[in-house]
């Protein structure tokens, strides 16, 4: 029996639906139609808009089932009608196009692997990961006899949030189309284990995987971060000529730090003239310090743009060559030792006139674990051996600092005429040192 005030339901219900709509009926402990489950624990709201119908399902959040293939069937929208929080699932079929989205309003949001439902899916499914797949197989294996219906199974287990590791491998071995892609992708938000890493590789390395698939997989790659993934997506960027799939691939390297893949790298860098790439595989050799990068980041940096059919606003390109010149920073610039899987640096004008100087403080990711930037760039800065107190720093949007990522942050310094040194402390953790002559 589905735990939910059935008053309240319909009363929430009625908020967000259009001017004009009307609730016909309900019928509680159903499986949505269209779907197959074994837990018949649904509460179906139904009702018109004018000449269109649409049918409302609210269901226990871990409420696992499959969908029917039916190449007949709208997409309403991108979710498919499934949303949820962390105590209910609503899945909702309407002819009236509309509908789906309002019931957002609710304060649901799709529980989609793919589209950030996976630390919902880890709350719902804690300690109980094995229980939902072996939910799903049986499932599969009871009512699913082809490849096109298990495909739709896998897709629809992604959508709706259940993490199912054996089944997407599965359709990310044997699939097509988007279950197989969504499939690739869902693989890389389960931990890093033999066998979902063998899936990966095995896409990376089939010459017949279509390019999109290719970066889907090497998305997976930079996410599961295992090492062993290297020697496979070098070749894989042997198989792709498609920029974009390139990119993806490059990025998985440097995420897992695959410096021999460095030399290969640099090839596509200076192959390209492309400049919006070319910034983007900058700083991926960046992150694998190969240093024999350096000239050719330059050249994007302070040269003239490669002649070609790529046309770039003065903003465009400023951004362009901003990338470049981080990059080249990164991969020669002056920093501390990293400590604690961090490094800072930071940059201030050689000279200046007594007041407010500004520092710029650089901080690199260099562990495997994801970092706080707000915790990182909250440190001191050291005047002549004195900590000065600093402006609180507020954190605007994302906090979250990945590996390999760089960060700024910048403080203006009173300081007085004489020679000043300065460095960034934070912890164990210390920066360069500069040296500011103030007149």
């Amino acid at each position: 029996m589905l735990e939910i005030d059935e008053a309240k339901i319909i009363a929430s219900v009625k908020t967000v639906l259009p001017p004009g709509a009307v609730i016909t009926r309900t019928e509680r402990n159903v499986v949505p139609t269209g779907w197959t489950s074994e837990r018949a624990s649904g509460f179906l709201i139904e009702g018109r808009l004018g000449r269109d119908g649409f049918e409302i399902w609210f269901l226990p959040r871990d409420w696992i089932g499959i969908r029917k293939p039916d190449p007949t069937r709208a997409r309403p929208n991108y979710w498919d009608g499934i949303l949820a929080d962390d105590r209910t699932l609503t899945i909702t079929i309407s002819s009236e196009l509309t509908i789906p989205d309002r019931i957002r309003a609710l304060g649901l949001s799709t529980p989609s692997l793919n589209n950030s439902g996976w630390p919902a899916a880890e709350r719902t499914w804690k300690d109980r990961f094995a229980e939902a797949e072996a939910t799903a197989e049986q499932l599969i294996a009871a009512h699913c006899p082809d490849r096109a219906s298990r495909d739709e199974a896998a897709y629809s287990l992604v959508v709706l949030g259940v993490p199912a590791a054996s089944v997407f491998r599965d359709t990310a071995l044997n699939g097509s189309g988007n279950a197989k892609q969504f499939a690739i992708t869902a693989l890389g938000y389960f931990p890093s284990s033999d066998a979902n890493v063998a899936a990966i590789l095995s896409v990376l390395r089939d010459p017949k995987t279509p390019t999109l698939d290719r970066g889907y997989a090497a998305f997976s790659a930079e996410t599961l971060a295992a090492p062993v993934l290297g020697g496979p997506l070098v070749e894989a960027l042997g198989l792709e000529r498609d920029l974009d799939a390139r990119a993806r691939i490059i990025r998985a390297l440097a995420r897992i730090r695959h410096a021999a893949a460095a030399p290969v790298i640099l090839s596509v860098m200076e192959e390209t003239d492309n400049p919006h790439y070319k910034a983007e595989i900058a700083g991926a050799l960046a992150s694998l310090r190969h240093r024999e990068a350096a000239p050719a980041i330059r050249r994007l940096a302070d040269g003239p743009f490669p002649a070609g059919s790529f046309k770039f606003s003065t903003d465009a390109e400023t951004e362009i060559r901003n990338r470049a010149r981080r990059a080249l920073f990164v991969l020669a610039g002056d920093w501390g030792a990293p400590v604690d899987g961090l490094r800072f640096a930071i940059q201030a004008p050689a000279t200046a006139s007594a007041g407010p100087v500004r520092f710029v403080i650089f901080v690199e990711n260099v562990g495997n674990r994801i970092e706080s930037f707000g915790s990182a760039s909250s440190g001191q800065l050291v005047v002549d051996g004195v900590a000065r107190p600093r402006s609180r720093l507020m954190v605007d949007g994302m906090d979250s600092l990945h590996p390999n990522a760089v960060w700024t942050t910048d403080e203006d310094l009173l300081l007085t005429a004489g020679t000043h040194q300065v460095q960034y402390v934070n912890g164990a953790t210390r920066s360069n040192l500069v040296t500011v002559l103030v007149k």
